[in-house]
């Protein structure tokens, strides 16, 4: 394999969920430097119309489309548009999600609901429905984007809900894993740490955001480049032995066995 062209995504199209967001840019404007063709999906028109200009401008052939996965029909229709617009999907790349900060004990069935529906029930069908397209093609590589916190419980602000289905999503990751692998797709995950995003800054003020680099040996808060670094080789050939495993970006606030 040549290292050099193991990153070149010509011909390939990727469809990435919650393409607007902090870490969603970063990954899409890096697949697109790769060469790959985008699908873009987010829950604002305006948003990813702007985004998939702005890669248009460059030379890259994107589309985006307006949906919201907890809305199963919505996730459907995400994948059909993608299919129709470049006949296959040879990346997917889960970023989609949303973050609440509250104790337990103030989560509402509600909030569980949503959060739940968005980053693990409505990640699972849309995925299972680009999986068809892939199987048959016997070909494809999958990164669904987790949490570091997942594992331990998390670091205290963040709700029950966000690290339930963060969790669930990496047990996903391995199933489809194991069960993909003899039919030449790949699934792995991404687990970020604290990664400097407008969802991270919103909710603190800079000196509370100042005290995470405590927990960070290497210092400085994560940025939406060094994740759409990791989702570029974990969905790419130089991956192509790397299968149903998390790879952590963060920092080395975690450290992994």
């Amino acid at each position: 394999m040549n290292p050099r062209s193991a990153f070149d995504f010509a011909g390939k199209t990727a469809l990435v969920t919650g393409a607007t967001g902090g870490m969603g840019i970063g990954i899409a404007r890096s697949l697109a430097a790769c060469g790959a063709d985008l699908v873009l999906q987010s829950t604002t028109a305006t948003k990813g119309d702007a985004l998939a200009e702005e890669l248009g401008g460059n030379g890259t052939r994107a589309i985006a489309v307006e949906a919201d996965l907890a809305d199963l029909a919505a996730g459907e229709r995400v994948v059909e548009a993608a299919l129709g617009a470049f006949g296959q999907i040879d990346f997917l790349v889960n970023n989609a999600g949303i973050l609440n900060l509250y104790p337990s004990t103030a989560m509402r069935v509600e909030d569980w609901d949503r959060t739940l529906d968005v980053n693990l029930r409505g990640t699972v069908f849309l995925t299972l429905r680009v999986v068809r397209d892939m199987v048959e093609r016997r070909s494809g590589s999958i990164v669904n984007v987790g949490s570091s916190l997942s594992a331990s419980g998390g670091a205290g602000p963040e709700g029950v809900d966000y690290n339930v289905s963060k969790a669930g999503l990496q047990c996903f990751t391995r199933t489809l894993a194991r069960e993909l692998a003899p039919q030449g797709v790949r699934v792995n995950s991404i687990s970020p740490g604290i990664i400097d995003t407008p969802m991270v800054r919103r909710p603190f003020d800079d000196a509370e955001v100042d005290s995470f680099l405590d927990a960070i040996p290497l210092g400085r808060l994560g940025t939406p480049d060094d994740i759409a670094a990791a989702v570029c080789f974990a969905l790419s050939d130089a991956a192509s032995y790397i299968t149903g495993q998390a790879l952590h970006v963060n920092g080395g606030a975690r450290m992994v066995d």
